[in-house]
This record gives structure tokens, C-alpha cells and sequence, in this order.
């Protein structure tokens, strides 16, 4: 309408009436949207006309409100300042629909698709509607309070939620209507889906027809024509649950909701006898025992509140009964009062469901406020909707007539000024204070004895002189009514209620009734008593001003208006800061009929909204200002004319001129740029258009980078790719020649390895051929040998004889007369002897010497010819040796030196001794010369017996113990790499004949070192020759712990004859009886081999020191090295005793570094040894020794459980750890001293011991937790909970048990840190508890936690000694026992759930709950479960019960309803029934086992319990889909 010139309000109204003719109900005026309430349904809401307006800016489109939307839209995204909409009008002219209009385009148009949010607005809108519009005269749809909606944006200008804030509900329309009204629609909607179909709905909420209730029949309007109340009814159903509220909710607001109605039909009547008491009628008691059971409240309680007020004295509560009109209008007040707080509730939900959390960059608000009222009777609801108009109004007149005016004339931009209606002078009269209409209203409420009437007398006379204030013509009725001059009109106010309305005065103690209710939604009203307090909530921070206001009212009790005024005020500073869009409703007639246009009417609000002069403002004015900086920066990018201006005038001119704008068009101030939308349009148009296509040259450049470095990343990725496919395929084509050429090695190695066998296997046939024959000629010579033997030993005899006697001749000399060359023969303090005996002596030492290399020599090249042989074979011959030793589990130095000497001959070693005696025969004849001067006898020389016996004795050996395994194996064993291995007896057998060749070649060399040494340096060392022998030998003896074998008796010798006497009468002595000659080592003790070990208890024992012969230190020690044998091969003794043995006299430097060298070499090799024999044992029972590692098992296990006995049996005192851990905590005495002393004087003393705080309390006060914590919220939650405890244990609690046990377990699982406070408090009461019954019910709590969390690592092994201690008493031991059996169970998971009744049932029991787990094949089984079996456990019993083998893919499924729920395998069954019991319905579920998880959905299965089972799923999931078929097929 502003292009149209020479308009007029004529014009204004005909222009308006041929488009609503034309069904164009929408006219711009700028941009100020006019729209004329059609009544009735037009086309031009579709979706396809949101699409028609996205990116559309004023102008390009019809006039639709869909257009002023986009274009707030745009100018927010662009100017990244938030908007809003302000809807005005009368009742009736379309402000809520106008309303729905721009939510719906808001939620479909602004975003790229629908999203959970933007339904959530538009549902949330349906419920308001439903709880806060009604019927009224003027208005089907009216909506009986104001709302202002904030629909948020984040950043990328996407929905992300919406706030809700309320005004001034109309709550006296709960009880009261004028005719052709109704109450709140959301009445109707409730009684009419009951009286329709469901009939359980009705008897749920016991609801009747409308008629039946005084609330709704008292207007004789129950429906609106057109409006189907029970399909709107599922609309709001449907909308609750959107929103998220929950079933029990949405029942606990419907109960409300009947309780509301059936307050209405309370009759009440005056007391008998007493006309200030009421009571109820006959009726009435029915009526209110519905109501209490509608609220959940006692009927006794209830009427208490209903009947009476309580004033509070002192301090003292004090009943005081109601008369009959007080207890009718406290019947009211109780009814109005429950559905304000419920619609509270509402929006408070609303507002939780939607709130937009941190993303609330940016914010649309959508204000629909009651409109203009004026009825035929006007109270204080319509005074303060015309008070909320006339603020809107001031607030319309600011920014669009005055702020705007004012800023032209500040800025010197040429204009006409324009007179508007201001209606500054009516805001006054009504809220400005010191004096205003509303600040009289409230001090009138305040004051004790002020009525109606008092109050409009003071009226009259402060405002009798004011200019918008009128008495009224009739002096009669200035007592009732008074006029206020509105810009909308003259409207005459009814003063009758006016306190009251404004009061809303509320009984505190119905609120405190509601508390006690047993309905949930019921529990939380009273958390809404203090609407002010909500309000705040709502509205967020309050201003300077605000905050002023609130406190000033705050003095005394808050009423209506001033929390009303309150609002407004807040509601004004947020619509300040955003740049506001109106949109003016126009109704086009009042009988709120279609195609009817009243020009009358619509001329009248024309005038009054100052429509005129909104024509001639937009028309005239510049709607547009921006700051020259501002312009410049933003539009800078558009001049094409090179460099700019600097004067920033001169540079505006620059740019408007380039777009040749008409100078009418814009104008330029003192710092701001005026412009038309004429001109501003196209600026913005063109920026848009740089904008976007700069943005898409930097979005191509970049994706071109990306693209570029995605490419070359992939080729080279390809590269590498290629080359390493392409070295792997030369890879395995060398392996493939590989192979090849390894197996033609193979085949030919092994042609020539069958060629050699064959040729050794001739050979050896031909070698046992000649054996044979050797040993039949042996046979035959050794019967010769052994006559020769015979006869040699009887000239041996002789000779040892002639020998002794030389010996003991020699030491019967002086020591002057032995000459100094036989000086160290004879004693080692004789000097030296002659050179010739030195020669001799040192020539026998070389005969040693010959010896051992000779043996060396001999036996390295016989073994090194069949090494040669079988060299090619060296790999395969390498790890048969390594088998044999791994298997063996033996390896010293012994077996090294064997080698050498494994092929060596017994006719070498006879031959080597009887060279030796040649030698020895040599050594004779030199002492000889000394018996001719006089030598006399030396000691007795004896070797022990080595006879044929004592050797195979000494051959006994040990070998590594064979297991079963080895034993069924047979003659062979298989390696892993295929080889084959001898069995373990072959291989210990030649291992043993090696270790026994080596020892016996020691034997010789024993010999052979007795012989050159012991007679060199140790002859005459003792005379006594019956003296035992040393400690140090004895030590020295001691040194090996192996059994010894006993060497056999000696064989009775032959009487030898008779020595001839000597000259000079004198006869040689006989010979000593244990002189006799070392006999050589058999023939055939290196071939006898004994596979088994011989017991400790068979070996024959070490003979007593006076059995065995008398020899001197060194003899002594070297006789013992050889009857030792026997029983120390296998662990090498032979050797170590040789090394270790100490040097002789004359023992070299050089022998000494060797016998070093070979100690250290000794040990090392034993150390290897024993790591190797370790090593072979493990794999020997990891290979072949099952029953070995059973028994192993066993020890470790038992030795397991000892050590956990042990620790078990360990006891640990609660004393120690509340020395360490507990607070300190005040005496009794002095606690009580405290409370009754001074607050100046202080109270000092001893604090209370450890050993008192953990014992049982006679007081259920504590000063401060036991535990030291360092949240104050979890200290003073310990203080309750012990007072709380305390109570429950000596049964002074007033809650019901199971709902204080809950409690007290979900504080512990909610708080981690607060469970040893828990677990110390139970500990404390339930020592030296005074009362059986007292210490029951705290070992019952005990237990309750204990089947629920575990205590901390700190406390832990101090309550497991608690509970031990107290498991075998008589009163609490099950108790006790009970707490052990679940702490033990370790859990991986916690709980999350408080117990259920029945778990809290079944515990006091000290049993199982029974839980029935279904299947789909109609077969329930029944399980055993305890607090801590969980989904796992509870699935393995089932299997194990119905037979299942596997449960691989099998899980417990929760299903509550149609809802089915995959339980987590360490999810505990009992929190799944807590939360049943907990939940909306209370109504149990159930527990099903399905198949989840198919790993190999083609396999068929096995077993057929399983096959039966999936079976049975599968006809189960087809049913199910077909009746889901079905379902939709009818749907449709």
C-alpha cells in the first residue's frame, strides 16, 4: 500500500476489502504484514507454497506471511542479528494461526531437511494449544494466555531448539465461563476420546459426560461446531510423546485433570450446629474419595485442607475452620491452582525437551499475545491483557513513529513529520509508579482489611483528575466499575473479585499434601507453588531494572500484577534487541463468519492500530540506516570505478551513482546512510551475487588442490604397489628354481648316501665274520693267559714283597746316612738326591705323558676316518647328535673327552699297564741298591680291590627317566623334522658306555700318576701306619653325596714261601697282607651298560673307616676317586674330582693354569648341564607326558591354594585401618556440650577414640563422616545417612523399608567415594549392637550392599576379617556368609540399578530369585539367579539345562510389551528387574533367548536342540512379519 499515491484510510479500507473479496487476505505496508482472518480454510498453507517462497525476499512473490518470514530468515543469515515477529489484533482476528503459519515455514523452509527439533515446535505448539485456549465469544480458538516462542539457531543457521515463556494463564476460567464459552479445551478432549471408544480410559481416570461436571455445564456450552474433540485428542497423545513426556506422566496430567473437574461438584454445606464450620453433604464423601484416589492422596488428609486454613503463630500451626462461602471459593482456588502448576509443568517439560543447550548463536521470536478485549463485563483478566496491548502498542509506536523520527532529525535527513497516536499517558495511569492502577491493587492486597471496595475508592480519588480515567455517569455503580480511556477504545472495568484474582491466594499446606501423593506427576507440582521463581527460570537473567522490581515486590507476598509486569517488562528488553517484524490481524467482522467484510468495524481497528500513519511513515521515511563505515566495508567490493573517495560522503555518492539509485531514493546524515528498499535491494542483490561467485572460485582452486594431492598420493601408492607385486613374483619364481634344485640335490645326496650304506654294510658283515673267528682263537689263548697269570702274579708277589722290604729299610735310616741324592725319594726335608735317580724319576713321568698321546692319537684318527666318511651328511649327522643330547638331557666334559677314547681296545690298555709295570719294575731295581745299605721297611702300600665284580658294581649307572610315552613308542621315535631317533635305552646305553670308557681310561691314569708322583713325593710322610686318616681327606670325602659302591672282599691269597735269610742272621720281612698290585680294568666293563637307575637303598654303603685299608693322604685320596665310579657317571663326578683334586708337590706353573682352565670349563659346562636336563623334563611333558603335567597341575594348584589359605587365615583388625583413615569426630559429651553451650563461648576436649567410633552409637548424630572425604555434599550426605541408618535399625523410620534400603544402595552406587563411609557406618553399628533385632536389620543392609558394589582396595581385606569373624555366629553367620559369597565374585562390570523388592525379598531369605526365561518355541524354563549372574552366566545354565552344546550367537533378549531389547552379555539380570519395577507401568517384562549373531548362516546346525530352536525362531519371525503385513495393508 505504499506505492499507492494519494492514499487515504477509504483507500486503506477498500483496497484491503477487494483482496479479501480476491481471497488475498495479505497486504504489505512496508514491511508490516496486514492480514484479515478469512474464516475459513484456504489453500495457500501447502507445502508447495513453502517451496515457492525459499530464497524470495518482500516484493517477488504475493503477499504471504510465508514471504515475511524467508525475509527475517535471510536478513538474520546475512546480518547474523537475531529477529523477531510481533503479532497484534483483536481476539479473534487470527494472531494464534498466524502464529502456527510462521513455526511451519520456519521448520520446513530454513533448514535442508526436517529434523526431530523442528517437529518437536510444532507438536509443542499443539499442546499449548490445547492446555491454554477456550472457546470464548469472540473467538473459537482464543487463546487465554500469551506465549513468546524462541525457535534458536546454531551457527550454520540450523535449527537447534526452542524456549517457551508464558504470561498471565487465565485461571479463573477453570471455574467459571460466561455463557456461550467453554473451559479449556484440553476438558473436552479428555471426556470425549472416553465417551467415544475407549471405555478403559474412562474407567481409568473414572470420567463422565460433560454435562455431569459443574466446570463445564454451567456456560450450556460443551462443543464447537466443526471440532472433533477425540480425534484432537489423539493429536495431543501423539504430541506429548514427541516432546518426550512419558506415559506415567501424561497419565498422572489426566488424572489431574478429572480431579480438577470433580472439585467442581463439591456441594458443601454449613455445619449444624455451628454456622462457621462447614461440612460435606451426603454426596460429597463419594465425590471426594474419587478425588483422593484421582491425586493419590489420603480422603482424611484431603479434607483436612479443604475444610480449613492454617495459619502459622509463632512458629505455631494453627486449623481454623472455613465457612460455607470461604470453603466454596478454597474449593475453587484448590482447582485453579492445580491446573496453573499443571500447565507450569507443561511448558516446563516443553522447554527441557527442546532446550538448545550451547547452540543459541542466533534466535527468531514468534510473539502470539492475547489480543484487545472488551467484553460485556470486564474483570481483572481483561485489565491486565488491554495493560499487555498497550505496552505492545508503545512499543509498536516506538520503533516505528518515534525512534524513527527521531533519528531523522538527529541526522538532518529532510522528512515531513508525522503525528501518531501516542498512547503514552494510558501506560502511565496503569503501571508507572509512585502512582499508578496496579501499585493500588497491590497495596490494597497487602493491607489486612482491604476489600473490593476500599480499593476503588482510593482509585477514584488518586486518579479523578487524570485525562484516561473515568468514574462513570452513574453514581451508584462508581463503588462497582471504572473506565480507562484505551487506544483501542473506552472499556468499563468490574471491580468485583479484583483482590482475590490478584491475590492467588494458595493454601501452603495442599501443596505439602501433594507431596505425600503416591502419583509421580502429582510429587512434582509443588515444585511449581512459586510461580515466580519458575518465571525466572524461564526468562533467564534479569535486568538492573528487573531485579529492582522483583525485590521491591518481593517485601511483601508477590502478586498477579506485579509478576505480570514483571514479564512485560522482560518481554519488551528482548523484543529491544531484536529487529522486529509486525504483523497486524485484522478481524473482518464479529460474527466470525467468511466472505463477510464489516467496513465499519475494520475502519475502527484501522484506526486505532494508527494504520494511516504507518502508510505515510514507510511511504515518506528510509527504513534503512546504516553507519557510513558499515556501508563502505560491505559494499566496497561492488564499485568498478578503481579507487574510492576518501571522504566517505563523497564515496556513498560514488557507489549509488554506479548503480544509478535516484536520489529520492536515498539521502546521507551526519554518520549514517538513509536508505529506501528501492535502493537498498539491488546493493544487496549484487553483493550476494560477488559473494557467491568469489566463494565458488576459492572452492574450486581448493578442491582442485585436494583433488591433485588425493592423485599423486594414489599414484604413488600405485608405484609402490606395482613394485612390490613385481618383486614378490621374481621372488617366488627364484624360490620355485630353489626348490627345484634342492630336490635333485636331495635325490642324488641320496643315491649316493644308499651306495655307501650298502658298501659299510658289506664291510661290517665281513668285519663280524672276522670277529667271530678273533674270538674264538681268543677263547683259546686265554685259557693259556690265564695259567701265565697265575703264575705271573705269584712272581709279582715277590717282587712287591722284595720292594716293601727295600721301602721300610730305607725309612729305618738316619738322616745322615741317606745319601743326598735320595733325599727327596725318601722325605721331603732330605736334600736333593743324585741326578740319577732324578733322571729315572722324571723318565716314568715321561712313560705318562707317551701314554696319553699316544691314546689321543689312536683314537682321534680311528674317529676321524668314519667322520670323513659321512661328511657330505654333516647336517643330517649334526642334528642326530643334537636329538641324542636333547633327549639324553646329559652333557658334561666327560662325554667331550669320551670321543676320544670310545674305540680304544682293551688289548691297548693291557698293553699300556704292562708297559707301566716295566717301568714300576725299573723304579725296584734303583731301591734295591739302597736295601744292600741297610734300609729298613717303609709303610704298607693298598689299592682298593678292583676286582670283575667291583667293576660291573662301579658300570651301575643312571638314565633320564623314560615316560610312558617312550615306552609305547617302541624301537624308534620320530623327530619333528621326520628323522628318526633311536629310542631313549639305545641312546642312553652308548651314552653311558662313552662316560664309563672315559672313566676307566682315568683309572689308568690314576695309576699311572700313583706310580710316578705318590712314590716320588710322598714316601715316609707317616711311620705310623694304623693312624687314621686326617680331617682334610675326611672333608675331602665328604665333597661328593652320591651313593658309593662297596668294593667286593678280597679273594683269599695264596700262603706265599718263606724270604731267604740274609747274611748276618738277620731274615727279610714278610710280605704286608694288603700290599697287593692294581689289577688292570677288565675286558668287558666298557661294554656293560644298565639302563635304568638303581635305587639309593640298593647301593651298597661306604664301608666304616675301620674296614678300609690304612693309606697315607695321597693314596688314600686316589683309591677313593676310584671306587667312586660307580655311582657318579652320570653326573660327571669322575671328571670334576680329577680337576678338583689338589696339585701335587711338584705340579708345574703351567699344570696349574691347565687344572684353572679346566675348573672353569667344568663348572660352566655343569651349569649348561642342568639347564639342558630343566629343558629337556618341560618339553619331554609337553610332548609326551600328559600325566606329568596333570601332577603338576596338581602341585601348583595345591600350592596355590595353600598360599591363599594362608592369606585367608590372616586376620586384619578394623582398628588399624581407622587409625589410618577415619576423621576425627568429637566425644558424645562434648558434642552435647556444643549444642547447649553459648555460640561466644567454645567447647574444647579429648576427641573421640578410634576404638569408640568402631562401635556401636547409642546417638544418631555424627559430627562429620567417619571416612575422610573432601566433598562437603558427600560429608553431609554421611551425616544423614547415619542418622537415617540409625532410625531404620531401631524401626523409627516412617519411610517403608524397601524404599529406605533402595535409597541407601543407590547413594552408594551414584557415589564411589561414599561406599567406604557406607560399609564403615554398617561395620560400626553392627558391633556390640545392644538390640538382636537392631543387629539383624544392619547385617540385612550389609548384605544389600555387599550384593551390589564392592568396598574400596583400602577396606577390602579389613571387611572380609569382619565377615569371617562373624560368619560362624548363631544370629548373623548366614548374614555374614551371605556378604562373603558375593565379594568374592569378581565382577567386571558394576551395577547400575537399586535392588528390586523381590531381590530384597529373596536376600532376606538368604536364597535365589527364580526367574523364567522363555523361547520362541513356547517352552519356559525356570532359572536360579543371584545378584551377581549376569547375562553370560545365566545363558551358559540355560544351555546346560536344555541340553544346548553351544551357545556361540545365542542372547538374552529383554521384552517389555512389543519392545525387544539385546541384553550385553555382563549385564546383570537383577538391574533389568529393578528397573521393571521402577519403570512407568510397573509392569514386569520378560526374558527371551534368541539367536543374535549367525556366523555361517549357510551351515545347518548339529545339534538339534539347536536346529529345533532356530526353527522355531524362524516360523516365529515369519508370523511376525506377516501380521506387521497385515497391519499396514490395513492402515492403508
Amino acid at each position: 500500500m505504499t506505492v499507492i499515491s494519494n492514499i487515504d484510510e477509504e483507500g486503506i479500507n477498500r483496497n484491503l476489502r477487494i483482496r479479501y473479496k480476491q481471497d488475498k487476505i495479505y497486504t504489505y505496508t512496508g514491511t508490516i504484514l496486514v492480514a484479515v482472518n478469512p474464516y475459513r480454510h484456504l489453500s495457500i498453507y501447502e507445502p508447495e507454497y513453502v517451496d515457492k517462497y525459499i530464497g524470495y525476499k518482500i516484493g517477488e512473490q504475493d503477499p504471504h506471511v510465508f514471504a515475511l518470514t524467508e525475509t527475517a530468515y535471510q536478513h538474520m543469515s546475512r546480518s547474523s542479528q537475531s529477529q523477531s515477529f510481533v503479532i497484534s489484533g483483536e481476539s479473534g482476528a487470527g494472531k494464534t494461526e498466524t502464529t502456527k503459519f510462521i513455526l511451519q515455514y520456519l521448520c520446513s523452509g530454513t533448514g535442508v531437511e526436517s529434523t526431530w527439533t523442528e517437529q518437536q515446535i510444532l507438536e509443542a505448539n499443539t499442546i499449548l494449544e490445547a492446555f491454554g485456549n477456550a472457546k470464548t465469544v469472540r473467538n473459537d480458538n482464543s487463546s487465554r494466555f500469551g506465549k513468546y516462542m524462541q525457535v534458536c539457531f546454531d551457527y550454520k543457521f540450523h535449527i537447534s531448539g526452542c524456549t517457551v515463556q508464558d504470561y498471565l494463564l487465565e485461571q479463573s476460567r477453570v471455574a467459571f465461563q460466561s455463557p456461550g464459552e467453554r473451559n479449556y479445551h484440553a476438558f473436552y478432549q479428555l471426556l470425549a476420546a472416553a465417551a467415544s471408544d475407549d471405555r478403559d480410559l474412562a474407567e481409568q481416570f473414572m470420567l463422565e459426560s460433560p454435562s455431569h461436571y459443574t466446570y463445564l455445564n454451567q456456560s450450556e456450552c460443551t462443543e464447537i461446531e466443526g471440532v472433533d474433540d477425540a480425534r484432537k485428542f489423539d493429536e495431543l497423545r501423539l504430541a506429548m510423546s514427541v516432546v518426550n513426556i512419558s506415559d506415567e506422566m501424561c497419565d498422572g496430567i489426566f488424572s489431574v485433570l478429572s480431579a480438577i473437574l470433580w472439585l467442581g461438584n463439591l456441594c458443601l454445606e454449613e455445619h449444624e450446629n455451628d454456622t462457621e464450620r462447614t461440612r460435606l453433604t451426603e454426596g460429597d464423601h463419594s465425590v471426594l474419595q474419587t478425588i483422593a484416589f484421582l491425586l493419590g492422596l489420603q480422603m482424611e488428609a484431603l479434607e483436612q485442607v479443604l475444610l480449613t486454613r492454617q495459619i502459622i503463630i509463632r512458629g505455631n500451626a494453627t486449623d481454623i475452620p472455613l465457612k460455607l462461602n470461604e470453603a466454596r471459593e478454597n474449593r475453587h482456588a484448590m482447582a485453579k491452582a492445580l491446573y496453573s502448576r499443571v500447565f507450569a509443568w507443561i511448558v516446563s517439560s516443553i522447554n527441557c525437551c527442546m532446550t538448545p543447550g550451547a547452540n543459541k548463536d542466533f534466535l527468531i521470536g514468534v510473539l502470539d499475545i492475547f489480543g484487545f478485549e472488551n467484553f460485556s463485563r470486564n474483570s481483572f483478566e481483561q485489565l491486565c491483557i488491554n495493560y499487555a496491548n498497550e505496552k505492545l502498542q508503545q512499543h509498536f509506536n516506538y520503533y516505528v513513529f518515534a525512534l524513527e523520527q527521531q533519528t531523522y532529525s538527529a541526522e538532518g535527513i529532510e522528512f515531513s513529520h508525522i503525528n501518531f497516536i501516542d498512547n503514552t499517558a494510558c501506560l502511565e495511569l496503569i503501571e508507572k509508579s509512585p502512582s499508578c492502577i496496579l501499585k493500588i491493587i497491590a497495596e490494597e492486597c497487602r493491607f489486612p482489611k482491604g476489600t473490593d471496595v476500599t480499593y476503588i475508592m482510593k482509585q477514584h480519588k488518586e486518579f479523578e483528575n487524570h485525562a484516561n480515567y473515568v468514574k462513570g455517569d452513574d453514581r451508584r455503580r462508581w463503588a462497582l466499575e471504572f473506565r480507562i480511556l484505551h487506544y483501542a477504545g473506552e472499556i468499563t472495568y468490574t471491580v468485583d473479585g479484583f483482590l482475590d484474582k490478584n491475590k492467588d491466594a494458595q493454601q501452603a499446606n495442599f501443596f505439602f499434601l501433594m507431596e505425600k501423593s503416591k502419583i509421580d506427576f502429582v510429587r512434582e507440582l509443588p515444585a511449581f507453588q512459586d510461580l515466580m521463581s519458575v518465571m525466572i527460570s524461564h526468562v533467564g537473567t534479569l535486568t538492573k531494572k528487573q531485579s529492582s522490581l522483583a525485590r521491591s515486590a518481593a517485601k511483601g507476598k508477590l502478586t498477579v500484577a506485579d509478576m505480570f509486569k514483571l514479564q512485560l517488562s522482560s518481554l519488551v528488553d528482548s523484543l529491544r534487541q531484536t529487529n522486529p517484524w509486525y504483523v497486524r490481524c485484522i478481524k473482518p467482522n464479529m460474527q466470525k463468519t467468511s466472505e463477510n467484510y464489516d467496513d465499519d468495524f475494520v475502519m475502527t481497528q484501522l484506526r486505532y492500530t494508527g494504520m494511516m500513519d504507518i502508510v505515510r511513515i514507510r511511504k515518506q521515511g528510509f527504513p534503512v540506516h546504516i553507519p557510513y563505515q558499515e556501508f563502505l566495508q560491505k559494499y566496497r567490493i561492488l564499485y568498478t570505478g578503481g579507487a574510492l573517495p576518501e571522504d566517505e560522503r563523497k564515496a556513498v555518492a560514488a557507489l549509488m551513482q554506479q548503480f544509478e539509485t535516484p536520489s529520492t531514493e536515498w539521502q546521507t546524515g551526519h554518520s549514517k546512510v538513509f536508505l529506501r528498499h528501492a535502493a537498498f535491494e539491488p546493493l544487496e542483490d549484487a553483493r550476494y551475487q560477488l559473494i557467491n561467485e568469489s566463494a565458488i572460485t576459492v572452492q574450486r582452486v581448493w578442491k582442485g588442490f585436494l583433488h591433485a594431492r588425493v592423485f599423486k598420493k594414489r599414484k604413488s601408492a600405485c608405484i609402490m604397489v606395482q613394485r612390490t607385486f613385481r618383486a614378490k613374483r621374481q621372488r617366488m619364481e627364484y624360490l620355485r628354481i630353489h626348490r627345484a634344485i634342492v630336490i635333485i640335490q636331495a635325490a642324488v645326496r641320496g643315491m649316493f648316501a644308499r651306495e655307501v650304506a650298502n658298501a659299510l654294510r658289506l664291510e661290517r658283515a665281513c668285519e663280524e665274520k672276522a670277529r667271530k673267528e678273533q674270538e674264538k682263537m681268543e677263547r683259546l689263548a686265554k685259557e693259556r693267559e690265564e695259567q701265565e697269570e697265575d703264575e705271573l702274579e705269584a712272581s709279582l708277589r715277590a717282587m712287591e714283597a722284595e720292594v716293601a722290604d727295600m721301602v721300610r729299610y730305607v725309612g729305618s735310616l738316619d738322616t745322615g746316612a741317606i745319601p743326598w741324592e735320595m733325599s727327596e725319594v725318601i722325605s721331603p726335608k732330605l736334600p736333593k738326591y743324585s741326578g740319577q735317580a732324578q733322571e729315572q724319576l722324571a723318565a716314568m713321568a715321561h712313560i705318562t705323558d707317551e701314554l696319553n698321546v699316544k691314546f689321543s692319537q689312536d683314537t682321534t684318527a680311528h674317529v676321524a676316518s668314519l667322520d670323513e666318511m659321512f661328511n657330505f651328511l654333516g647336517a643330517e649327522s649334526e642334528d642326530t647328535t643334537a636329538g641324542i643330547e636333547q633327549i639324553s638331557g646329559l652333557s658334561s666334559i666327560e662325554e667331550v673327552d669320551s670321543q676320544n677314547f670310545i674305540t680304544e681296545t682293551n688289548e691297548d690298555i693291557g698293553a699300556a699297564f704292562t708297559e707301566a709295570m716295566a717301568k714300576i719294575s725299573l723304579a725296584a731295581d734303583f731301591l734295591n741298591e739302597f736295601a744292600e745299605n741297610e734300609i729298613e721297611g717303609v709303610p704298607e702300600l693298598s689299592q682298593p680291590p678292583h676286582t670283575e665284580r667291583a667293576r660291573h658294581d662301579a658300570a651301575i649307572t643312571t638314565a633320564p627317566p623314560v615316560s610312558k610315552r617312550d615306552s609305547a613308542l617302541g624301537e624308534s621315535v620320530t623327530s619333528e623334522d621326520g628323522s628318526e631317533i633311536a629310542p631313549v635305552e639305545e641312546i642312553a646305553k652308548v651314552s653311558t658306555a662313552k662316560k664309563y670308557a672315559a672313566a676307566n681310561f682315568e683309572d689308568v691314569e690314576a695309576l699311572l700318576q700313583f706310580a710316578v708322583e705318590g712314590m716320588g713325593s710322598s714316601v715316609g710322610v707317616t711311620k705310623d701306619a694304623d693312624k687314621p686318616v686326617g680331617p682334610e681327606m675326611k672333608g675331602q670325602a665328604k665333597v661328593v653325596n652320591k651313593p658309593i659302591v662297596k668294593a667286593k672282599p678280597k679273594v683269599a691269597e695264596k700262603p706265599r714261601p718263606p724270604v731267604a735269610p740274609k747274611p748276618g742272621g738277620q731274615t727279610a720281612a714278610p710280605p704286608r697282607p694288603g700290599l697287593v698290585k692294581a689289577s688292570p680294568p677288565a675286558r668287558g666293563v666298557l661294554k656293560q651298560t644298565v639302563s635304568t637307575r638303581t635305587p639309593p637303598s640298593q647301593v651298597a654303603k661306604t664301608p666304616p673307616e675301620t674296614e678300609r685299608p690304612h693309606l697315607r693322604a695321597k693314596h688314600n685320596f686316589i683309591s677313593r676317586q676310584l671306587s667312586l665310579e660307580g655311582g657318579q657317571l652320570a653326573r660327571g663326578s669322575t671328571m670334576s674330582m680329577l680337576i678338583n683334586r689338589p696339585l701335587s708337590t711338584r705340579s708345574s706353573p703351567g699344570d696349574t693354569a691347565r687344572r684353572q682352565s679346566l675348573q672353569s670349563l667344568w663348572k660352566k659346562s655343569a651349569r649348561e648341564a642342568h639347564r639342558k636336563e630343566r629343558v629337556s623334563k618341560l618339553l619331554q611333558e609337553w610332548k609326551f607326558g600328559p600325566t606329568e603335567v596333570a601332577y603338576f597341575n596338581k602341585i601348583m594348584s595345591s600350592a596355590a591354594a595353600e598360599e591363599k589359605a594362608k592369606e585367608e587365615e590372616k586376620y586384619y583388625d578394623l582398628l588399624e585401618f581407622a587409625e589410618e583413615n577415619y576423621s576425627e569426630h568429637p566425644s558424645a559429651d562434648l558434642r552435647r556440650a556444643s549444642i547447649m553451650s553459648v555460640r561466644k563461648h567454645s567447647v574444647s576436649g579429648p576427641p573421640m577414640t578410634k576404638l569408640q567410633m568402631i562401635t556401636y552409637s547409642n546417638t544418631p548424630v555424627i559430627a562429620t563422616s567417619h571416612v575422610k572425604l573432601y566433598d562437603p555434599a558427600l560429608v553431609s550426605l554421611a551425616v544423614s545417612t547415619f542418622k537415617e541408618l540409625w532410625k531404620y535399625m531401631n524401626n523409627e523410620l516412617k519411610i517403608i523399608d524397601d524404599l529406605f534400603i533402595q535409597n541407601l544402595v543407590k547413594h552408594g552406587l551414584q557415589n564411589e567415594d561414599f561406599r567406604d563411609e557406607l560399609y564403615c557406618q554398617l561395620m560400626r553399628q553392627t558391633t556390640n549392637t545392644p538390640s538382636q533385632d537392631a543387629l539383624v536389620r544392619g547385617w540385612e543392609l550389609l548384605m544389600f550392599c555387599a550384593a551390589c558394589f564392592s568396598p574400596s582396595k583400602a577396606l577390602n581385606k579389613y571387611l572380609m576379617s569382619y565377615l569371617k569373624k562373624h560368619s560362624n555366629q548363631e544370629v548373623v553367620g548366614k548374614h555374614a556368609k551371605t556378604c562373603l559369597r558375593h565379594l568374592r565374585v569378581a565382577r567386571i562390570a558394576g551395577r547400575t540399578m537399586a535392588p528390586s523388592n523381590t531381590e530384597i525379598t529373596a536376600l532376606k531369605a538368604f536364597g535365589p530369585m527364580v526367574c523364567r526365561i522363555k523361547f520362541l518355541d513356547d517352552m519356559t524354563k525356570a532359572v536360579d539367579v543371584q545378584s551377581y549372574d549376569c547375562a553370560e552366566t545365566v545363558l551358559k545354565s540355560l544351555a546346560e539345562k536344555i541340553g544346548l552344546q553351544s551357545t556361540d550367537g545365542w542372547a538374552l533378549y529383554e521384552r517389555v510389551g512389543i519392545q525387544e531389547r539385546f541384553m550385553k552379555s555382563r549385564e546383570y539380570l537383577v538391574d533389568i528387574i529393578s528397573k521393571w519395577e521402577s519403570g512407568q507401568q510397573k509392569s514386569h517384562g520378560e526374558f527371551l533367548v534368541k539367536k543374535r549373531l549367525f556366523r555361517h548362516p549357510k551351515d545347518m546346525p548339529q545339534d538339534p536342540v539347536e536346529y529345533s530352536l532356530l526353527y522355531a525362531q524362524a516360523v516365529h519371525s515369519a508370523v511376525t512379519v506377516s501380521k506387521l503385513h497385515t497391519q499396514i495393508c490395513n492402515g492403508q
